[in-house]
Parts: C-alpha cells; sequence; structure tokens
C-alpha cells in the first residue's frame, strides 16, 4: 500500500481455470483507483465572480437589441445680445459630460434655455429624426456628430467638462465676425441618442409633415435621465465678439428650413 494515495497495489495469489479442468495458480496485480470526492455547490465567491463577467455581457446585448431613438434638432436664433450664447456656456462648465447625470444635465438646460427664447427670436429649424435598434442607432449618432462638427466648424464650438475639468478644443474655423453688432443669429444643434421611442407629434399640411418647435423641445425635456444614452450639444458661434449673420448663416447651414411653426 503506498501511504497518501488513494490507489492501493495489492500482490495476490489467485486461481485459473483453463479448458482442461485444470487449475493453474499464478500470481497478478490487483488495482484499486480511488477518486477524491468532488464538491458541486458553488460558493458565493464563485457566483459573484460569473455574474460579474456575464452580466456587462448580456446588458450590452440586450441593449443592442433594444428599441431606440436618434432625435436631432438644429433651430437658429436671433440672439440679441448673445444672451443665449452665454447660458450654454456656462451650461457646459457646470455639466460634467462623463457621468449620466452631466449629460441628464446638459440636456435640460439646453432645452430649457431654448424655450425661455421669445418665438420671434426662432426663425430657422431642422429636424431629423431615427427609430431603430440601438446597435444601429449607435453607428448613426456618431456620423452625424462627426457631420454636425464640420458643419458647425470642426471643434469651433465644443467646450468640454469631463470630470470637471473643463477645456475647449482646437477651433478649425471662424464664422463671420463683427465686433460692432451686437445681434446676429445663433446655431444650436441637440443630438440626443436613448432607449425607447420618443414619437414627435406633428400635423400635415399640403401633404407636408410639419413640427411644432414647442413639441419637439417638449418631447427631448421629457426623456427620462436612465433612458438617455448620448448627448451632444453644439452652437455657433461661441466667442463673446462674434456675429453670425444671415447670409453667412444661410452658407454655413444651408439645411435649415426657414419654414417654422412654433
Amino acid at each position: 500500500m503506498i501511504s497518501g494515495s488513494s490507489s492501493s497495489l495489492t500482490s495476490l495469489s489467485s486461481t485459473r481455470s483453463c479448458s482442461c479442468n485444470c487449475q493453474n495458480t499464478s500470481p497478478f496485480i490487483q488495482i484499486n483507483i480511488g477518486f477524491p470526492q468532488l464538491s458541486v455547490s458553488p460558493t458565493i465567491e464563485m457566483i459573484a465572480h460569473v455574474y460579474s463577467i456575464l452580466h456587462p455581457l448580456f446588458d450590452q446585448l440586450m441593449m443592442s437589441l433594444q428599441d431606440g431613438s436618434l432625435l436631432l434638432f438644429q433651430v437658429a436664433v436671433s440672439d440679441k445680445g448673445h444672451t443665449l450664447r452665454r447660458k450654454l456656456n456656462n451650461i457646459a462648465k457646470k455639466a460634467d459630460t462623463s457621468t449620466l447625470d452631466g449629460l441628464n444635465y446638459e440636456l435640460k438646460e439646453a432645452v430649457k434655455a431654448l424655450r425661455q427664447c421669445n418665438d420671434s427670436c426662432i426663425h430657422f429649424t431642422k429636424l431629423h429624426k431615427r427609430y431603430d435598434s440601438m446597435k444601429s442607432l449607435s453607428k448613426c449618432f456618431e456620423e452625424f456628430l462627426s457631420q454636425e462638427l464640420e458643419t458647425h466648424g470642426e471643434g469651433e464650438n465644443t467646450l468640454v467638462n469631463v470630470d470637471n475639468n473643463v477645456t475647449y478644443r482646437n477651433k478649425a474655423r471662424m464664422v463671420r465676425a463683427n465686433r460692432r453688432n451686437n445681434n446676429g443669429y445663433t446655431v444650436v444643434t441637440l443630438l440626443v441618442l436613448a432607449t425607447g421611442k420618443h414619437l414627435i407629434p406633428y400635423f400635415k399640411e399640403n401633404g407636408t409633415r410639419y413640427h411644432h418647435v414647442s413639441e419637439v423641445l417638449q418631447t427631448l425635456q421629457c426623456i427620462a435621465k436612465n433612458e438617455i444614452q448620448s448627448v451632444k450639444v453644439l452652437w455657433s458661434p461661441r466667442k463673446e465678439y462674434e456675429v453670425l449673420l444671415e447670409d453667412q448663416l444661410r452658407i454655413d447651414f444651408p439645411r435649415l428650413n426657414p419654414r417654422i411653426l412654433l
């Protein structure tokens, strides 16, 4: 016997019978093999470890299959005294966009600032909405963002707050400036990716669909914080002394629709 082993080797003497009915005695080896007892009950630590690995993957899978909304709303506001522009700068400085609370704050405060504008100040709008799976819309969000950054002038107006560190991205282009003029337009773009279908009411006129600006802003305002996936707020111009006049507005933002309903 080998001490400490679960297997045993024993030399035995056995009697074997052959076909001639004689008996022949010869030694042989008998092998006894034992297996250690295994516990099939997983520990709490094992369960927690597996859960920590699989749960995020499951969440990502379910999120990609979930229905979502991609909403892009662009508006040109006659911004006398650059009041709206100052509000947006202050919002960007306070909103930590690395957190969900920060994204929610940025969206809701930007919408609030637009709703405070006098109806007569809003002259041009553009609305794009798309409803699909979150996986598909996530790719569209990045494409739309790239296009809008280019339209606004890449990096020109993207004042960014991440972990409470406020930075200005490099400016690629300047809009027409006029230091003596305190009026002009401010163009604001809201780009939102959210779970769920956030439908915007519309009505038809001569076969064409139109949306009230107030309804668009109300829909954006009602998106719950836990539904928000990505938010980008862009505006041009950003500098206090810059002025965007209507002729330059039509050149820089040709897709803005002068037909507006409030």
